[in-house]
Formats: structure tokens, sequence, C-alpha cells
């Protein structure tokens, strides 16, 4: 029968799901009693192997491939050693009652819970029992015994335990955003860095990442992360303007994340000025010179150029006229010298947009109306145009003979005056000229700048 019952439990686990955590079958307990058919006289007086110490055996015996408990005046105990299951699991074993004794076998454990505390033996017979097991703590003991003193006898066989398979858990792989937007960057410079938080649960691979997308080149991700996650540092960094997009793509396994990245690139601020210097006439003071036009260029600013006169003379010279308009990419500032009192005047003309400086320094010398040079020109405000901001018409203030030059000092135009004539100078390129003429007597001269 034994042989026989050892063949059912060997079948029953190589089917089974769930994995047996321990198995006393008692195979190598020589004696009498249990196993032979024997359950009662002189029996189950065998010796018990060495390999038994770490049970707790107290007023047992060994019986034929089995442990007989207890005596007609003791009670038997048998307890087993340490058994490693965590959670949940079953125990089953052989019991049977000494022939004629009681047949309550009482059933406890440490370390875990079973759910039920007795079992009824069948008298000189086994009977297999299940019991369950729960709140395993990883170190379960389970011990038998009789229900009294004397005449409680038991004999006991396969005691065997079996873990309860628990499901693997679900691997989950989770980022903590769905899209980042980094603010505008110029083009050729690098965001800040933003951080992208993967958590990882129950993963059977690291988590990989990489870019893609049309505009992935212009945009960076590094940082490690392991099976439980981790952080990644994204940069953006344009390379040309414009609005930019990519995805970030972290997988492990079958599981993906993906986030979307987005960022514009700005292209690079200009700011130009036709010169970095104006040297004024000599002005008498208390009088205020001919407008000195700078032309200013501009592209891709957040804003209008700011602009300002400082210096220890900086009184001494005024912004007449500033033409600068949201719409435009380019316009003038209109300036005068008017000086307060004698000798050289000098300032700065600083103008700033989006990190950019430009300077233009400023010098003049006012003088006293005596020590003006009978041939000089630009020396006092005597007027020879009137719009030197000129779009089509050029509209002169007084008689003249006038000559109109470009940059390179060519004459582009002559025309013969009176106050209030108007010359077309539709003809003429967009840029600086410079018109000269006879007034009163005197030569003047004046920058004027067609549209």
């Amino acid at each position: 029968m034994k042989k026989l019952y050892s063949l059912f439990a060997a079948v029953v686990m190589t089917v089974a799901v769930n994995a047996q955590v321990f198995n006393a079958t008692f195979d190598d307990v020589d004696g009498t009693g249990g196993n032979d058919g024997s359950w009662g006289g002189s029996i189950a007086t065998g010796v018990i192997p060495g390999s038994y110490t770490d049970w707790g055996l107290e007023n047992v015996g060994g019986a034929a491939q089995c442990l007989k408990a207890g005596s007609g005046s003791k009670l038997g105990k048998i307890t087993t050693p340490a058994i490693e299951l965590t959670g949940s699991g079953t125990l089953t074993f052989r019991a049977g009652a000494w022939s004629g004794d009681s047949s309550t076998l009482k059933i406890s454990a440490t370390g875990g819970t079973l759910d039920v505390a007795t079992v009824i033996l069948s008298n000189a017979a086994f009977t297999t029992y299940t019991v369950n097991i729960t709140n395993a703590s990883g170190a379960l003991k389970v011990s038998f015994e009789g229900e009294q003193k004397s005449k409680s006898r038991f004999f006991i066989d396969d005691i065997k335990v079996v873990a309860e398979d628990t499901p693997p858990a679900n691997p989950v792989l989770n980022v903590d955003n769905a899209a980042i937007e980094f603010p505008q960057t110029l083009m050729g410079s690098t965001s800040e860095a933003q951080t992208l938080t993967v958590t990882g649960e129950n993963l059977d691979a690291v988590p990989t990442y990489e870019l893609s997308g049309a505009d992935a080149s212009e945009f960076s991700v590094s940082g490690s992360l392991t099976a439980e996650g981790g952080a990644l540092s994204l940069t953006f960094h344009p390379a040309t303007s414009g609005t930019k997009t990519a995805t970030l793509t972290v997988t492990s396994g079958s599981l993906s994340q993906m986030v979307t990245l987005s960022g514009e690139g700005k292209a690079l601020p200009v700011l130009t000025v036709d010169t970095d210097s104006m040297v004024f006439p000599e002005t008498v003071v208390g009088e205020t010179s001919d407008e000195e036009i700078l032309e200013v260029n501009w592209a891709n600013l957040s804003d209008l150029p700011a602009f300002e006169i400082t210096g220890e003379d900086a009184d001494a010279f005024e912004v007449a006229n500033a033409v600068l308009k949201e719409d435009e990419t380019g316009g003038y500032i209109h300036i005068v010298f008017k000086p307060s009192s004698t000798g050289i005047k000098t300032a700065v003309l600083t103008l700033t947009a989006d990190g950019i400086t430009k300077t233009v320094a400023l010098s003049g010398t006012g003088v006293e109306d005596s020590s003006l040079s009978v041939g000089d020109t630009h020396t006092v405000k005597t007027g020879l145009v009137k719009n030197t901001l000129v779009d089509n018409v050029l509209v002169f203030t007084a008689k003249s003979e006038v000559n109109i030059y470009n940059f390179s000092g060519q004459t582009v135009k002559t025309a013969s005056v009176s106050e209030n004539t108007a010359v077309d100078v539709t003809g003429l390129p967009k840029g600086v000229y410079i018109v000269t003429g006879v007034v009163n007597g005197k030569n003047i001269s004046q920058k004027i700048i067609k549209k």
C-alpha cells in the first residue's frame, strides 16, 4: 500500500501547478505498524534515524515507513522542521488511530495559520487529510499531537506542503509626462534641461529609450534606467528657426510609453546701425544744429530697440525724432546738437535689443557767433530741405541751385528750386543722400534718407 500511494503522489505532482515545498515520506524509517497493516500490540518500537534531528519528536517510535506517536500512558507529539513557505499553501498527510484509542488528532502551526485545528482519525486505518495554510511567514512549523495523555496513539505518514503559486504581477511602465514643451530657444543654443521620470514595476527588461521624428536631431536625451525606472534629462537645441517636434519612446519588452517633444527655434536677433560715430559741425551756443540721421536695421527682435544718450555732455545732444515701427525691419533716429556752452562736447547714443548693444559716438563744438568760419557749412540751423525722410518728393525751404549726391559722391540729380518747390525723387533707389546748395550766401548740405 505504501508504494502504491507514493506512486500516486508522484503522478499528481507532475501535473500539479503549485510547487511542493516539503515532502516527508518516512521511507527510511524501519519498524513495524501502520503501513504493514498492524495497528496494535508490540509494534512501532523502531529507532528513529539520525536524519530527523531537526524534527520535534516527543514519545515517538519508528513504524513501518511511518511514525507512531504516544503510548498507552503518554501523550505523543510530532513537529516538522521549519518549512519555507510564504503566503498560502496546502498541507496533506495520512494518519490513522491506534486500534481502540482516541480518534481525535490536534493540528497546530507556528509561522502560519491552519484552517482546521483537529481531524477525526479512522481507527486502525490510514486516511488522507487536507488542511489549508494561510499567512505563512517563511518558516512554517506544523505540530501533530493526540487529544489526551493516554491512549491517543496515532500513526502518521506522507506529510507534504505545497505552496500556492502566486500569478506573476503584471509589468507596469509609466512616465510622468506625456508631452514636454520647451520654451522658445535661440538657434545654435541649448535650452535648460527638463526631467522626465520613468517608473517600472515587475519589468522583465530594463527600459530603453529612443528619439524619432523629422526634428529628432534637435532634441537630446540622457540618463540611465533600471528595471524600477529612473530619470531622463531632455534638452532642445534648434539648428534652424520654426516649430520643432519629435517623439521620445521608452520601451521595456512589449510595453512602451511615448512622449511628445516640441519647441520653437528662434532666429538669431540682428541689430545694426549705419555708423559708429556722428560729428556735428560747429554750432553757436544756444542754437540747434541740423539733424543728423542714424539708420537702424534689425531682424528677429522680440521688441523694438531701446535707445538713450549718456555721457558728461549728454544734455548737449537730443533725439529730435525716432521712426521705429514694430511692423518694419528698419528705421531712423534724428539727432541734433544744441550746445549750451562753448567747447568740444561728447556723448554716446546706445541702442539695445535682445542682448545686443550698439553704440554711436556723438561729438560737436559749441562756439560763440563771432567765431564762425566764413566758409563753414552746417554752421547754424539754416534750412534747405523740409523733409529729410523722403518717400517720393523732396520739398525745399529756400531758393537755391541744388545738387543731390549718393554716398559714393556721385551726382544723381540737380535742380533749381525755390521755397516750397517739390522735386520728384521717385527714381532714386532707397538709401542715404546728401543735398547741397547755397542759401543766403552760405553753403548748406543736408543728409536725406530715401525710403
